[in-house]
């Protein structure tokens, strides 16, 4: 009776805990959940003010360091600091609660193709051209002094925030994603092995 009395404490003593531990698998799995949405449903829940540019952006910049690093999903070339990414949604925040948004993708996280110059970021075309000393030694890679336009557009004068340039065949000369030199073939986490580049755009969505 007094074993039966202990594993009756012990259970009670248990289920805060796992009671916790539910909650933060389901805030994790609603954290993830953003970073699945739609350019129209990111639009109307910021718009809606339903969630901030912050935790949108964030949460997409997680999902980004975690297919590179852990899933090793070889799509982006390059991705923005954690810094300079929370500094532009907290900008772009207060733009929205002051009723002054640059424009419906103000705030929005986008990611741009390594071929596009965007002022003060690496512009390699996946190229060991541009590239030369291989992926980490950022010193001689070729930087861009200047943004292109459509860069312009969408990241200063309509506000979006970029969270990375993703990787491409080099120079843009294929169709697969499989001719990226110094960056690797691009993967494709809904696709099996040896079925991975199925999009004209590569295997990174």
């Amino acid at each position: 009776r007094q074993q039966q009395m202990m594993q009756g404490a012990r259970s009670l003593l248990l289920i805060p805990a796992a009671a916790r531990q539910q909650q933060g698998k389901s805030r994790r799995r609603a954290l993830r959940a953003l970073a699945m949405h739609t350019l129209v449903e990111a639009v109307r829940l910021l718009e809606s003010k339903e969630i901030s540019s912050e935790t949108l952006v964030v949460q997409c910049y997680e999902r980004a360091i975690e297919g590179e690093q852990e899933l090793k999903l070889n799509a982006y070339t390059h991705i923005c600091s954690h810094d300079r990414i929370l500094t532009q949604a907290r900008a772009s925040d207060q733009r929205r609660q002051a009723g002054a948004s640059k424009s419906s993708l103000d705030g929005v996280p986008v990611s741009i193709k390594a071929n596009i110059a965007v002022r003060d970021l690496p512009l390699t075309a996946a190229s060991r051209i541009l590239h030369a000393s291989g992926r980490d030694n950022v010193a001689n890679i070729n930087i861009s002094p200047y943004d292109s336009y459509v860069t312009r557009r969408l990241l200063r004068d309509a506000g979006a925030i970029l969270i990375g340039l993703t990787n491409m065949d080099e120079f843009g000369m294929g169709s697969w994603g499989t001719n990226s030199p110094i960056h690797g073939s691009i993967r494709n986490p809904r696709s099996d092995i040896g079925r991975n580049f199925i999009l004209s755009a590569g295997g990174c969505m």
